[in-house]
């Protein structure tokens, strides 16, 4: 990638004007035209709208991005269009508004040095300069890029750039180089070289590519990278272009990579686990999912095989060295254990509760995880899944007249409390009225509210009480309310609340 980052003026006055980031701390302000003397740390924009100290930027090194905090008490400042509260990251692309000016953050191309060039004197690099490798704009090629599949099957591209973008042909061209790929379809994504480091982000156009990486043994990740850094393309890595897998290899062992591809080989382990049903992209055998719905990691799934990890999966915040680290304060740090045949939730923070399906676990407790559990942690939402039950699971709905419920967990609770599954809002039911238990072989209705009896197909259910469900049978609470256990016919969005 470039080694510098800097602020293009599109917008304002000053249209069109250049300013390079070159410190750790940056203050960003109306230009004081008494001022004799600029720093590093200080961007002046000659624009009257912009305040006298508008935002500062702060250079994150262990996430390689800036944090911006908004200053002003008398202007907003918007990132992407949206009011900036408090502190914001900001990545390449995005657009900053303060006051009538709007900057946009972009990367320095450099060119490479002609060999008549007198080399420059040595400079001292800032903080966060040191942290950037400043390599030239054409790299001699350690890697190359071999497609999987798709047209272009057994292509390979070497890695000469800082920059590159992977895009259908045809597509916009926002970026030089440029490699088209047959079956990218409206996926664009951007290879950052920062040596020895490729990082995977999106383009401002298009849909996200998939990452698909082992970080534990028995786990497979599946991301969808962002404009951010630290999704990085390794050789054990797989890299999904819309329809078309693309794998990184080394230069010298490219050739032979390629040969054994075309001759029907598998040259990655993660080549094998590719197929789509639905919105299902991954499995090889695997049993269990974590599917992250809320948060920063929105879209990541971890894809556990229980017969292969080697140790607890852990997560929790950015310093307690988990295998998923996260930025919020409030994330609970926690491990998933494989146990008597079954995956156990556990809380091993010192401090915070860990909230599980509206409830909460206490620190150094653990609890049995059953199908569509969801827990929380910080702005973090995980939904964990044992796929042969929820595929079974996803296949019903209950309906309550024209109204369809999906079941969305083991143990679905019916009544009109905001944490029940089933929520149906008529002031004769309690906040729990009953529970629909889903297993492997029956669905079982098991009634809860004392002072109101429920009618399955007929037979009497007290509280206390179960009767077995089948298809079209219904549960019967009172005159005009009745469910019907039915097949699902819609979409079913992933919870978000825990």
């Amino acid at each position: 990638m470039s080694a510098d980052l800097e602020f293009l003026v599109v917008e304002g006055q000053g249209r069109g004007e250049l300013f390079p980031l070159q410190a750790d701390q940056i203050e960003l302000g109306r230009k004081d035209p008494f001022a004799k003397n600029e720093s590093p740390s200080r961007i002046s924009f000659p624009d009257p709208t912009v305040s006298g100290v508008h935002a500062t930027l702060t250079w994150d090194s262990k996430r390689n991005r800036f944090l911006l905090t908004h200053r002003s008490s008398t202007n907003h400042t918007l990132i992407n269009g949206k009011v900036v509260q408090g502190t914001q990251y900001i990545h390449v692309g995005d657009k900053i508004k303060m006051g009538g000016l709007v900057v946009q953050l972009r990367l320095v191309p450099k060119a490479a040095p002609s060999q008549s060039e007198v080399p420059a004197p040595t400079r001292h690099a800032t903080p966060r300069q040191a942290l950037v490798s400043e390599t030239p704009a054409t790299i001699q090629s350690a890697y190359q890029l071999l497609i999987l599949n798709g047209p272009d099957a057994g292509r390979l591209h070497p890695i000469q750039q800082e920059t590159l973008i992977l895009q259908e042909p045809g597509s916009v061209q926002t970026f030089e180089p440029t490699l088209n790929i047959h079956g990218a379809a409206t996926t664009r994504c951007l290879l950052l070289y920062k040596p020895p480091e490729i990082h995977v982000t999106c383009a401002e156009t298009g849909a996200r590519p998939i990452l698909l990486d082992t970080p534990l043994g028995g786990v497979v990740r599946q991301r969808s990278p962002g404009p951010e850094f630290g999704n990085i393309l390794t050789s054990q890595s797989l890299l999904l272009v819309g329809g078309v897998a693309v794998i990184l290899v080394r230069g010298d062992a490219a050739d032979d990579a390629r040969t054994r591809l075309l001759a029907g080989e598998q040259v990655s382990p993660l080549q094998g686990g590719l197929f789509h049903e639905g919105d299902r992209l991954w499995n090889r055998g695997e049993q269990y999912l974590l599917r992250f719905t809320a948060g920063p990691l929105k879209g990541t799934h971890f894809w556990v095989d229980h017969r292969k990890m080697e140790r607890p999966i852990s997560l929790g915040r950015i310093g307690q060295k988990t295998l998923v680290e996260l930025t919020d304060r409030g994330a609970v740090h926690c491990e998933m254990t494989y146990r008597d045949e079954t995956m156990i939730l556990s809380n091993v923070d010192s401090e915070l509760n860990l909230p599980l399906n509206g409830e909460e676990v206490a620190p150094g407790q653990s609890q049995e995880l059953s199908s569509g559990d969801c827990f929380r942690l910080g702005r973090t939402v995980i939904r964990y899944e044992y796929l042969p039950l929820q595929a079974r699971i996803n296949t019903y709905s209950l309906f309550w007249g024209a109204r369809e419920l999906p079941l969305r967990r083991t143990v679905n609770l019916i009544g009109n409390g905001p944490h029940c599954e089933i929520k149906i809002d008529d002031e004769r039911l309690s906040a729990l009225t009953g529970r629909l238990m889903v297993t492997e072989t029956s669905l079982r209705y098991q009634h809860r509210q004392a002072g109101l009896m429920a009618m399955v197909q007929g037979q009497e259910v007290r509280a206390g009480q179960e009767a077995t469900l089948r298809l079209d049978n219904t549960i019967q609470f009172c005159e005009g309310l009745s469910l019907r256990l039915g097949r699902r016919t819609s979409v079913v969005d992933d919870v978000t609340e825990s």
